[in-house]
């Protein structure tokens, strides 16, 4: 399973139709689907191509930092089934601290739903 603030590496579907493993924010708890145990998580990303859709990722958000500069791109939320995913690299988890974790899901549903 993962939990929720954690950061995955997923197979995540590009707006270009591209299939590529990306870091991910696992922004939902777990879920049962057709006996597949499924989450939510929104893109990371080294580019910040539209700014009112991302999230400055800052290293004392993290329990340990990123190698590059990187953003939460809140409009790119995707489903996930936990048997799909990569290994995790080197067997170190990292997560983003609780204290984050309501606004970034503040400014996900703020972008996906158009509310404030």
């Amino acid at each position: 399973m993962v939990d929720q603030g954690e950061i995955v590496f997923v197979p995540f579907r590009l707006s270009d139709g591209s299939i590529l493993d990306h870091p991910a924010l696992v922004v939902s708890q777990g879920l049962i689907d057709f006996g597949d145990d499924i989450f939510y998580a929104v893109l990371i990303s080294t580019k910040n191509h539209h700014d009112e859709y991302t999230i400055e990722i800052k290293n004392e958000m993290l329990t340990s930092p990123l190698d590059d500069k990187s953003y939460f791109v809140t409009h790119q939320l995707d489903k996930f089934v936990y048997k799909d995913l990569p290994k995790i690299h080197n067997g170190k988890k990292r997560f983003v601290k609780e204290e984050y974790i309501e606004s970034i899901l503040n400014k996900i549903i703020e972008t996906i739903f158009n509310m404030k």
